[in-house]
């Protein structure tokens, strides 16, 4: 699996060299967010800072649709002097904030998907608590590790503020 935490590594890393194009959140202001590519998929970043050091972050990247609906598979990471606080679930619900505002036009629906180590009782936690639901035994498609999977359907154009 792909660890979140060196996303924010590197996010923290091309910030601070002044690598990339950002702008503020459109529903949540205290947002950074980042628009890139990430193996030839579409990516959005979306960034907490705490001063200069980047709190946590989220990730969605592009990934197959489920039943025909556009998917963005999500990864997230909380630097570890901010865990504990909420954040992790707050960024996350955040990100799908904007995401809903952003993509608001494009289509009716989209899933947010989590594919998360069997282990990872954190992060886990996380996508329980924000995208609900049971999760479902899967296999890993990076990693081939076995993992679990929380879906959950967003409406568009209904971000909070």
């Amino acid at each position: 699996m792909i660890n979140p935490m060196e996303a924010l590594r590197s996010f923290q890393e091309a910030y601070d060299n002044r690598e990339l194009r950002t702008e503020s959140g459109r529903v949540h202001r205290d947002l950074i967010v980042h628009a890139d590519q990430s193996g030839g998929a579409p990516r959005m970043t979306y960034a907490q800072f705490d001063g200069a050091l980047v709190a946590g972050l989220v990730e969605f990247v592009l990934a197959d649709p489920i039943d025909n609906v556009i998917c963005w598979q999500t990864g997230y990471a909380v630097r570890e002097e901010f865990r504990g606080r909420g954040l992790g679930a707050e960024l996350l619900q955040k990100g799908i904030d904007e995401m809903q505002n952003g993509f608001r036009n494009l289509a009716p629906s989209i899933y947010v998907e989590a594919v998360i180590a069997k282990e990872n009782l954190p992060s886990r936690r996380i996508a329980e608590r924000v995208l609900g639901g049971s999760a479902t035994d899967c296999t890993d498609a990076y990693s081939g590790e076995s993992a679990v999977q929380y879906k959950r359907l967003v409406r568009l154009g209904s971000g909070t503020k």
